[in-house]
């Protein structure tokens, strides 16, 4: 019980380390690593940037050379099973093999079929003692859009609205401000951890948002419209060119973005961002965008900002479902936070 405990300790610090990885890695996992000789840590790393070095390389690189001597004798953990395949980098296994570590423990496994085992067998099959922690919860949840991405085959999907003390998210034709300013910044960085944006027709057209991450420093994510009948103004701040646009339209006369057929075009438009490595979708609405992912079960997440303002009459917010769990409520200047996730979607992560 007591080596468990320490194992859980030291995984822990891998997904904090992996953690600061997030919004730069996709369409790769978050991964953290660890390495102990005799209860100190003489070595940390995460995987920073899609294409660069793994959590394992960078971990290896960061200890000293006064504590070389000690990598061989050391534990190294990790928060995902290691890669044994060349992609943009080499294989992490074979560092590992190479750094002389003898003993590895591993948080979760890795769900890629390139992966899926092979990391940690081979591992064994060169003498190396692999301890797979299975219950590790944080593992699992931490990489959920990435378990999503790879057993589901499109992006992982969060619902966001901020909605009224009384239960509106607005007015037909008006652009009402509901969230506080400390919300409006949370919700910029929420941006800036995922893939794209998504937002809907009417809420483009009404209040011409950027969608942007004007109010933090950090990387605005790219855009995804569907237009159906392609007639939306291109002058309009969502086509501004800073970042990429994923445009989409059922009008077959249209030579401009994708055309996608209106009877099953949610399913077509995930797979086609799929396809392009868009791991992670945050939507923020409008209504009509939100209950129809909500009836078609295309959603992972949900994150609801409640603020004291009093609407007394408009455009109901959704119903939350009865398979969300609440993972995470806070406060925020007055406004109340509910972080949920989807019990179905959690099957394939936990």
């Amino acid at each position: 019980m007591k080596l468990l405990v320490t194992h859980e300790i030291y995984l822990r610090r891998c997904t904090e380390l992996a953690t600061m990885g997030l919004g730069h890695v996709s369409p790769n996992p978050m991964v953290g690593a660890v390495l102990v000789h005799q209860n100190q840590i003489i070595g940390e790393g995460y995987h920073q940037q899609f294409g660069e070095a793994h959590a394992e390389i960078n971990c290896l690189n960061s200890v000293s050379a006064d504590d070389q001597l000690r990598i061989k004798d050391a534990t190294l953990y990790i928060s995902l099973e290691p890669c044994n395949h060349f992609g943009k980098t080499p294989p992490c296994t074979m560092a590992i093999l190479q750094a002389g570590i003898r003993k590895v423990v591993v948080g979760s496994l890795d769900p890629n079929p390139m992966v899926a085992g092979a990391g940690i067998r081979h591992l064994r099959e060169n003498g190396i003692e692999v301890i797979e922690i299975k219950d590790h919860q944080e593992a699992g949840l931490l990489n959920r859009r990435f378990w999503i991405n790879q057993t589901l085959q499109r992006p992982y999907l969060i619902l966001k609205w901020a909605q009224s003390a009384d239960g509106f998210i607005g007015q037909p034709g008006k652009k009402i401000a509901i969230s506080n300013a400390y919300s409006n910044r949370l919700v910029h960085q929420w941006r800036s951890e995922e893939d794209a944006i998504w937002a809907g027709y009417r809420t483009v057209l009404n209040d011409n948002p950027r969608l942007s991450t004007r109010l933090i420093p950090g990387r605005s994510p790219q855009r995804v419209i569907y237009d159906r009948e392609a007639n939306l103004d291109k002058n309009l701040a969502v086509f501004e060119q800073s970042v990429r646009m994923h445009y989409y339209h059922s009008m077959a006369e249209s030579s401009k973005g994708i055309f996608l057929n209106p009877s099953d075009y949610l399913s077509a438009l995930l797979k086609d961002l799929y396809a392009k490595q868009i791991g992670s979708v945050l939507v923020e609405g409008g209504a009509s965008l939100l209950f129809e992912l909500f009836q078609s079960g295309y959603y992972d997440e949900v994150r609801v900002i409640q603020s004291q303002v009093q609407l007394h009459q408009g455009v109901p917010a959704p119903s939350l479902t009865h398979d969300l769990i609440l993972q995470e409520s806070f406060n925020l200047g007055g406004d109340d936070i509910q972080i949920y996730t989807r019990r179905q979607s959690q099957t394939c992560y936990s």
